[in-house]
């Protein structure tokens, strides 16, 4: 029998990665990996030789999606189970839809990337009541929590399935005491490259007691960006270094699961839900303070109310995890 999974984040592949992992008795798996996110091609490539291997995997975009979508169809039709990404796009629903209406009897499992906010988790519980949803899957436990009204079985993923990525060593040999965690404000369209670069100025000025601070761009960021905003910062008493990640800051961790990677770190970062995900997996525990940046007044309107949102979810889950955190 086939197993077919139709994914649209790289935490959803982690995720996969982990059922697979786990399960004895493994059929042949076919992945879709609608790359909404627009993952960078040599971080995709690092993604699929960790986590895809032996997993027939095709990788659906604006372009092929046309082309794609008969044989994701088909696919599905006569797959024993289908494995969904929270996000529950529309894309993703019509997949749903087709063993709904069809009354084939499927086995549908809801991969939970660990960083829905609790309005994300209840939108998504009434879109998935039609559909018999066997078990809901996920790297953390608060996450699942958000899913409490929904009856069904929900399991907590372990980590650590690999060892720690390549730029852990560096940092670990570098006298960097200070990580910014960079953002896909500017590839999202929400804040202009200058109005970013602008920020992240202001907020260094202020960070007192750190001299080196090491940058780990976003998954989204272009590079040819990143090394714009270093060359237009002020040249002052901090010194700056970009780490090249394998695939993302959080994905890299999670995988590795060393949570004392970031122990006495100055760690800064604009509102994300990275900072969830982390502060949930207990990899903030050891880090010197936490700083956010509140840039809601710089945002794009569109953007502004989720970002809020971010916002405050940082701070509660922060706060119930006694992590120390500042907002500028």
């Amino acid at each position: 029998m086939i197993k077919v999974a139709i994914l649209g984040s790289p935490l959803q592949l982690v995720s996969f990665n982990s059922v697979q992992a786990g399960d004895n008795n493994r059929p042949t798996c076919i992945l879709f990996y609608r790359d909404r996110h627009n993952l960078q091609e040599s971080k995709y490539v690092n993604a699929k030789s960790v986590l895809l291997d032996n997993i027939i995997t095709f990788r659906v975009s604006n372009q092929n999606k046309f082309f794609m979508t008969p044989l994701m169809v088909f696919l599905s039709i006569f797959s024993s189970a289908i494995y969904i990404g929270d996000a529950l796009s529309a894309f993703q629903v019509f997949f749903l839809d087709i063993g709904h209406k069809l009354k084939l009897r499927k086995n549908i499992f809801l991969l939970d990337d660990g960083t829905s906010l609790d309005a994300d988790s209840a939108e998504v519980i009434d879109r998935i009541s039609n559909y018999n949803v066997r078990c809901i899957y996920s790297f953390s436990r608060a996450s699942l929590n958000s899913y409490r009204e929904y009856q069904t079985e929900k399991i907590v993923l372990p980590l650590g399935l690999r060892p720690p990525a390549n730029w852990v060593k560096k940092l670990n040999s570098s006298n960097t005491d200070t990580i910014f965690i960079g953002s896909a404000y500017v590839a999202h369209g929400c804040m202009s490259e200058k109005r970013y670069t602008s920020e992240v100025c202001r907020v260094i000025s202020l960070l007192e007691g750190t001299d080196c601070i090491g940058y780990f761009p976003h998954r989204r960021e272009d590079s040819g960006s990143v090394s714009r905003m270093f060359n237009s910062l002020p040249k002052g008493r901090n010194s700056f270094s970009v780490f090249d990640v394998d695939i993302g800051f959080d994905i890299d961790l999670m995988l590795s699961n060393d949570v004392n990677v970031l122990s006495n770190f100055t760690l800064v970062s604009f509102p994300s839900t990275v900072l969830i995900m982390l502060s949930d997996a207990g990899f903030l525990d050891k880090v010197t303070r936490v700083v956010l940046i509140d840039s809601s007044a710089y945002i794009s309107q569109d953007e502004k109310s989720r970002q809020l949102r971010i916002l405050n979810k940082c701070k509660f889950t922060m706060e119930s995890n006694n992590v120390r955190f500042s907002i500028h």
